[in-house]
């Protein structure tokens, strides 16, 4: 059994970002006027009236703004977690909005345009054959949760022996998932394209590719320093050489709907019910973790996707929420539900920690 360093927590906040999507094509055929609009400092995003007054500032870490790249928000709140789970803390980035809002663009990208999981494989990849001092074994799994039940992505055959446990460390994990070999950006974007084939989307009046489940992409990552002999040898490692361990998280939640207004019926329904009640119990969870008040009840297990999130909200991880909003007149209701959510989030107070462990077992990442 591993020995495990007893390192102090220390608190840190869940970081919140915004990003005001453009108008798409409906949006301007209907002529729907701009509602939500960065400040001119990015410190906020002021909610207009229909004279194009200021009637309200909701103040976050970070603004994007409708000409903000993906490439512009990696490098704002990308970078920093990529880094934090290299060194051994865990780290989570999940997407939260309406449906149609610009979640899955983000995080997956769209055409020639790279999304934050392509930018975090690409610099995972740098980092890691940049290393001079440091080895590192990183291993893959992609996941959905469809109609509240784990599909693994990246199984050939149905896999209906998946449960979630938890680890003291590294916090909720699939377990008997399919896990493969990070080896390099190329391949770990091939197999993601391969699994992102068995994801679940569907049509809605809102949006014509709609995500209709949450997903997790998770990279463990294990590291040592590797000390060096006369000559530049990378010399063996004893068994009290410390090494570390730790997760870096990447989620795409499904939007919530309104099902009169996303026009679903039959399957795409039931679809959106699951959505919409994995949501609320999410809400429930980050309502009572804002409140900060000592014994009160945390209901994690009131859902999977909750439970999965569980490490990432109140536990041992660096986490940023990333919330997607229309700035269109026709969605300001659906827009300000997802920023009063933004509000109670980054109230949460997380307890981090290295997760420096002796005696793991290492092997090449090129595998």
């Amino acid at each position: 059994m591993s020995a495990v360093k007893k390192i102090a927590h220390q608190s840190a906040n869940v970081v919140v970002g915004v990003r005001i999507r453009p108008r798409n094509s409906k949006e301007i055929e209907a002529e729907m006027p701009v509602c939500f609009t960065p400040s001119d400092d990015e410190l906020n995003v002021q909610e207009l009236n229909e004279d194009g007054n200021v009637v309200k500032n909701w103040s976050y870490q970070h603004i994007f703004g409708s000409d903000s790249s993906n490439s512009k928000i990696f490098h704002e709140v990308g970078v920093g977690l990529v880094e934090s789970a290299m060194d051994g803390f865990n780290a989570v980035m999940f997407m939260y909005g309406q449906t149609s809002s610009g979640k899955t663009f983000t995080l997956f990208g769209g055409g020639d345009t790279e999304g934050l999981v392509g930018h975090s494989l690409k610099l995972l990849d740098e980092k890691i054959n940049l290393s001079k001092d440091t080895e590192y074994l990183v291993k893959m799994t992609y996941s959905e949760l469809y109609n509240e039940e784990i599909k693994d992505l990246l199984s050939e055959e149905p896999n209906d022996n998946l449960k979630i446990i938890d680890d003291p460390n590294l916090g909720p994990l699939i377990q008997n998932i399919t896990e493969i070999p990070f080896g390099s950006y190329q391949l770990a974007k091939q197999n993601l394209e391969k699994g992102e084939q068995r994801r679940h989307f569907g049509v809605t009046n809102m949006n014509a590719h709609s995500s209709r489940s949450h997903v997790l992409v998770r990279l463990t990552i294990e590291s040592r320093k590797v000390p060096f002999k006369p000559g530049g040898i990378r010399s063996t490692w004893g068994k009290d050489k410390p090494a570390s361990i730790s997760v870096l998280n990447l989620v795409d939640l499904a939007g919530s709907e309104r099902s009169g207004k996303a026009g679903t019926s039959g399957t795409s329904l039931k679809e959106g019910s699951f959505i919409n009640k994995s949501l609320l119990t999410l809400g429930t969870v980050i309502s009572n973790l804002s409140e900060g008040k000592e014994g009160t009840h945390i209901p994690y297990r009131n859902s999977k996707l909750t439970r999965l999130l569980a490490g990432a909200l109140g536990g041992n991880s660096k986490t940023t929420m990333l919330v997607c909003i229309s700035p269109a007149s026709g969605n300001i209701a659906e827009s300000q539900s997802t920023l009063r959510f933004a509000q109670r989030a980054k109230k949460i107070v997380n307890k981090v920690k290295k997760n420096d462990v002796m005696d793991i077992k290492m092997m090449s990442v090129r595998m």
